[in-house]
């Protein structure tokens, strides 16, 4: 076996984030030139400075949910109907949405320089109440576009698109959920690995797991409703992959996020794309309890249509509290170099279960109404990762 010259990184207390200062211009955001990292402790050998990484993520992810409601105890639909679950077994009204991802973009060595998005597209397919299948095929807006993160003068982080004169600060529904950087480091194995042997993964890797959850989102419609969505109270209502994704990266993302199995075993040492690797198998078992909305639930599945960015919104408004729990149970291959300690390809499978309850009080017509919700979800992700020199 090739030896280990990879140092290990030391256990991360938080995801790494790469923010750009802003300065306010006129009625944009401008970049500055002044960048500040947190701590992330040792890292691989830096790429070559001015070269930009590929990087292409392909996923699929079938998520399924079924939910009852009470309204002052009689059970009812939102739909006017009254008797049954919601919808069914399925996701909006009928059987599971499945939605088939690619996203491809050029990663810099300096964030300052950008990120490029190469390609982004999307096809949700969904299953209705006729047992019937509709795909909705989504053409990400951020295609084309070199974009830096940054804060605005409010504290708030946004995206903001470089790549014309000036720069743009784009809209929050397009910047909602893009990752920061990837931690493409956090799986090096210690020195002191030999093959067959296991070692625990990195905090970090649930990070690097939920940016790679990446959204496609498309662009908004003309008021004729181009581009597959529509204007209507409330806004835009249009098409938006990545919406099934939510329970993933809430979870991921929560402090109530508990690892009860993280960890890696060499295999061996592989060839991968005329690079020497280190191959990884990974088993990682997550769990996480909290408030319902904080872990996604609704995000994506019609529970109460879409607010805003996503978030579930009750008839009436009024805020829920109850309680739901998530357990995610990941298996999958990595191909790490040898010579870097960087990542060079992935391949995960990984399932979601969970359940939650609440409770809301609605006004009304200066009435109160008892709303009661339980709800479970299932949901199925296949995903791999290519890393390799842009050529540029």
């Amino acid at each position: 076996m090739t030896p280990i010259t990879t140092p290990r990184r030391p256990p991360m207390t938080a995801f790494p984030r790469r923010r750009t200062a802003l300065l306010w211009c006129g009625t944009l955001l401008l970049p500055a030139l002044a960048l500040a990292q947190e701590p992330t402790g040792p890292a691989a050998p830096p790429a070559t400075a001015g070269a930009r990484t590929r990087v292409r993520i392909e996923s699929e992810l079938r998520s399924e949910q079924s939910m009852r409601t009470l309204v002052d105890g009689e059970e009812r639909t939102f739909g006017g109907g009254r008797g049954g679950t919601r919808g069914g077994p399925g996701a909006f009204a009928g059987g599971p949405t499945v939605t088939a991802q690619t996203v491809v973009f050029d990663e810099p060595a300096d964030p300052g320089a950008g990120r490029r998005y190469v390609e982004l597209r999307a096809t949700e397919t969904r299953t209705g109440r006729d047992g019937t299948q509709q795909d909705t095929p989504i053409d990400g807006a951020l295609a084309g576009r070199t974009v830096v993160r940054g804060i605005d003068d409010q504290g708030q982080d946004v995206l903001v698109a470089i790549d014309r004169t000036p720069a743009e600060e784009l809209p929050s529904n397009l910047a909602q959920d893009v990752p920061h950087e990837l931690d493409l480091g956090c799986l090096a194995p210690p020195t002191d690995t030999a093959a067959g042997g296991t070692f625990p993964l990195a905090p970090a890797f649930a990070g690097l797991v939920r940016s790679l959850l990446h959204p496609v989102v498309a662009a908004p419609p003309t008021r004729e409703g181009r581009n597959g969505g529509a204007f209507g109270r409330g806004g835009f209502r249009g098409p938006r992959g990545g919406n099934a994704q939510r329970p993933w990266t809430a979870a991921l993302a929560s402090d109530a996020l508990q690892a009860a199995t993280l960890q890696a075993t060499l295999v061996g040492d592989e060839t991968r794309d005329g690079i020497a690797c280190h191959r990884l198998a990974l088993t990682a078992r997550w769990t996480a309890a909290g408030q319902p909305n904080a872990l996604g639930f609704g995000f994506g599945f019609g529970a109460f249509g879409g607010g805003r960015g996503g978030a579930p919104t009750p008839p009436g408004g009024g805020d829920a509290s109850g309680e739901a729990n998530l357990t995610i149970e990941l298996d999958g291959s990595a191909w790490v170099a040898a010579a870097t300690g960087r990542l060079v390809a992935l391949e995960l499978q990984a399932k979601l279960g969970g359940e939650a309850k609440s409770s809301r009080t609605l006004e009304r017509g200066g009435e109160s109404q008892q709303l009661e919700t339980e709800q479970t979800l299932a949901s199925e992700l296949h995903l791999t990762l290519q890393v390799a020199p842009a050529g540029d």
